[in-house]
């Protein structure tokens, strides 16, 4: 689950520490719904009222309170954020709903009732002549993987059994869709590209690029066979997708077709999904380690750590041999600095309609100002949020680290 308060709330003190008692919000992650006037407070050392239904209850530091957030971070690695106002500035559909917070990993910005059916295409699988000098993404078959997982997720929208009346109004009337990728980390290896790296960042853009053309174009099509989702607008909606910098031939086929779904694209951490499809790095993270030991429950409720092989690595030990030395692609997340995983976020984001599922891995020992610096470059870069991991005695762990070389074996 997710739990969300805003920043000016009455309660907002109490809220960021609670994670310091261990029988408060244990299946919950936590985020502050942070706004920019409240950014604004801090830089310039401003008073922040609290106020709940327009009632002022009392008034804080903005410095003060920011401080609170980040100690809380720098010691459980909770509370997130989350930029609420830039969630509105960039939703699709901003001009017939307000978003108010995420569903439980941060990655779909929803408002009042909101619901929204996720799905992912698992780019490692995608990719032909793994770790040859001739490697490439089929972008081909993307398509037309991008093309099935927005018709069923369309067709997902009217099978499901809502609990209440008003979230399947909700899903009727927007039709929001969350479709993405996972393998992301694995499909740079294979094609020799090291995470962070200027040559991972293009690809990056070309394979997301594609990606979200073919979802709006297969949505555009869906609409020509379907009808647009009911509150559709033309011209607020289009104006909406010419400020996120769409292709104009993509625009124009919506302009003339319309388009069945309101949002169409998300990144979902996809952790049990991915390992399932045989432990592939996660949605858009590098690889966690190279090996891993993962926490699972058992049938019996009891917890078991298993050992997980990563599967680009599996994959290379059995195409050049067991003794072969690994190449410069195969880095873990741990060995990569904050500001790559910063930027990673940051260049995918302006692909993505809802948001995206990213952890930013931190080294134990780092000290708590860089930490904050992490938060506010996150808000320069128009990250929509942002979530540190820093391993410290108190969070425990559901994957540890079983080897941490990316050099020879």
């Amino acid at each position: 689950m997710m739990a969300t308060v805003r920043c000016d709330h009455p309660d907002i003190e109490e809220f960021i520490s609670s994670k310091r008692a261990t029988d408060e919000l244990v299946r919950f992650n936590i985020s502050v719904l942070v706004t920019a006037d409240f950014i604004e407070a801090v830089l310039h050392t401003a008073p922040w009222p609290l106020r709940h239904r327009g009632q002022v209850y009392r008034t804080v530091a903005a410095a003060d309170l920011w401080r609170q957030i980040m100690e809380m971070t720098h010691e459980y690695s909770e509370p997130g954020v989350i930029f609420i106002d830039r969630m509105n500035e960039l939703n699709n559909l901003g001009y017939c709903e307000t978003i108010v917070g995420t569903n439980s990993c941060g990655e779909v910005p929803l408002p009042h009732y909101g619901s929204c059916p996720l799905a992912s295409i698992n780019l490692a699988s995608l990719v032909d002549r793994p770790f040859q000098s001739s490697a490439r993404l089929d972008l081909g078959r993307l398509g037309e993987l991008v093309r099935v997982g927005v018709r069923l997720l369309d067709d997902v929208l009217d099978t499901t059994g809502y609990p209440l009346d008003a979230q399947r109004a909700e899903a009727r009337d927007k039709r929001r869709i969350g479709l993405g990728i996972t393998g992301l980390a694995n499909a740079l290896m294979m094609c020799g590209a090291t995470y962070g790296t200027d040559a991972a960042s293009e690809l990056m853009s070309t394979w997301l690029d594609h990606f979200r053309t073919e979802a709006y174009l297969a949505s555009a099509e869906l609409a020509v066979e379907r009808g647009s989702f009911p509150l559709y607008n033309r011209n607020l909606h289009v104006a909406a997708l010419e400020r996120r910098d769409l292709p104009t031939h993509v625009l124009n086929e919506i302009k003339s077709k319309g388009l069945r779904n309101g949002a169409l694209t998300a990144i979902a951490p996809t952790g049990t999904m991915s390992m399932l499809a045989g432990n592939i790095s996660s949605g858009i993270e590098p690889v966690f380690s190279l090996t891993t030991s993962r926490r699972i429950v058992g049938e019996d409720g009891q917890p078991e750590d298993i050992c997980l092989q990563d599967f680009a690595y599996e994959l290379y030990s059995q195409l050049a041999g067991e003794s072969a030395r690994l190449p410069e692609s195969f880095v873990t997340a741990s060995q990569l600095p904050p500001s790559q995983h910063l930027a990673a976020q940051a260049l995918i984001q302006k692909y993505i309609d809802g948001s995206i599922s990213k952890t930013i891995n931190c080294p134990e020992n780092l000290p708590y100002a860089q930490l904050e610096d992490i938060y506010l470059q996150a808000y320069r870069l128009g990250c929509k949020g942002c979530a540190t991991y820093r391993p410290s005695p108190v969070r425990g762990h559901v994957l540890a680290s079983s080897t941490t070389s990316a050099g020879p074996r």
